[in-house]
């Protein structure tokens, strides 16, 4: 009996998957607390839409702070095993992106006016799971499937 080998899997350009990722996650993002903040009532494909708007640049510049992120844990935390860093880091990673992303749909919603920090603190807290899932995904699914090359292909 012969044993299988697995091909070698090159790494999707990471350019290339950030330019797919990211709108897809602004999408669901900005639609979950464009609703959380607003509801569906009246005329919500618009302010998803500018939600949407405003959520793309504010993604690609937390895609720089997770990427220190990530760096620095390894600098803190060297002898942490790969499952455990992935954990920790999606957990800080999804904090992190639901208060950003929060604060821009929030503001493209609302303002700044009055109010502005119980709706932020409530889109945040009600996002989160969906922040947790998303970011959970990237770190231990897409990151290592799609972004980093197999032994084989080194």
């Amino acid at each position: 009996m012969t044993q299988a080998t697995i091909p070698a899997r090159k790494p999707v350009h990471p350019l290339l998957a950030m330019v797919c990722i990211l709108p897809t996650i602004a999408l669901l993002l900005s639609g979950l607390i464009t609703f959380i903040n607003t509801g569906l009532e009246g005329d919500f494909a618009l302010r998803w839409l500018k939600g949407f708007i405003t959520t793309i640049p504010v993604m690609f510049v937390a895609l720089g702070i997770l990427g220190l992120l990530d760096k620095l844990i390894i600098k803190l935390m060297p002898a942490m095993r790969l499952l455990p860093r992935q954990l920790l880091t999606a957990v800080i990673a999804a904090c992190i992106m639901e208060s950003i992303v929060s604060a821009a749909v929030t503001m493209s919603t609302h303002g700044a006016g009055a109010g502005f920090a119980a709706i932020w603190a409530q889109a945040v807290v009600k996002s989160l799971p969906a922040g947790l899932v998303v970011s959970l995904l990237m770190g231990l699914v897409i990151k290592p499937r799609f972004l980093t090359p197999t032994p084989a292909s080194i």
